[in-house]
């Protein structure tokens, strides 16, 4: 990086490099070959300003990259799997406490990716106005680029950051918005519906029809029949 009178003379370089925009629209995709289109918040710009703060921000983003582009195919598959976590009967109906969250190491790393972003953001975003709460996110980015690099496994109190991030920062309102989520919510209320009376439905087979129908965003039976199982998992345990 070469900086004169304030200019940073690697701009050209910086900015058709994927890797310096937080917001992209896939993995493996150059920003030149799009016109731009779908890139956004450039760490490194054309001038100098907080460059000795920006500078650890674009090598954790390029190391954080680096992982996901290793992890998954594409930048959709990473959300595919963070959408999945988020939508875990854990997530959407179980307390919020610190016990363990059964998801995967793909899905675990797609939330750390996800929130190492959104602090990030949060961080550039309020530099300029508010420089101890922006450090204060980017020490959060940087716990979770350490946890990233490590793969570390969730903890009890990350657990309890996870469902406070979702609370505070918008997560739960984000997914919320999923057609799919709202209809397994809706579907779970009906499941329970059918467990108080029994003969609603001649078994999980009727019932994944019947929910079917209800709901079009939903594409399989056998989804719908693993969901009553694992509910019905959950209620005798809880017995």
């Amino acid at each position: 990086m070469t900086l004169v009178n304030g200019r940073n003379l690697n701009w050209h370089e910086h900015q058709a490099n994927p890797d310096n925009w937080l917001k992209i629209p896939g993995f493996n995709i150059m920003p030149l070959d799009v016109n731009f289109e779908g890139f956004a918040y450039p760490i490194l710009g054309p001038r100098s300003n907080d460059f000795y703060w920006k500078v650890p921000i674009f090598e954790s983003v390029c190391t954080v990259r680096a992982l996901a582009r290793k992890r998954f195919n594409t930048l959709a598959d990473l959300y595919e799997q963070f959408s999945n976590a988020c939508m875990s009967d854990e997530i959407m109906f179980g307390p919020f406490d610190d016990r363990p969250l059964t998801w995967t190491s793909d899905q675990i790393f797609a939330w750390r990716y996800d929130a190492f972003f959104n602090h990030i953001l949060r961080a550039t975003s309020s530099f300029q106005h508010k420089k101890q709460e922006a450090m204060g996110q980017l020490a959060y980015a940087m716990c979770y680029a350490l946890e990233l690099s490590s793969d570390m496994p969730l903890s009890g109190s990350s657990v309890k950051a996870i469902r406070s991030e979702m609370a505070k920062a918008g997560a739960a309102g984000r997914i919320a918005k999923d057609p799919k989520q709202s209809a397994k919510a809706s579907v779970k209320e009906c499941w329970e519906l059918w467990q108080r009376d029994p003969e609603r439905y001649k078994g999980p087979s009727a019932f994944a029809r019947d929910m079917r129908s209800k709901f079009e965003n939903l594409e399989s039976d056998e989804v719908i029949r693993r969901w009553c199982r694992e509910w019905k998992t959950t209620t005798e345990q809880a017995q």
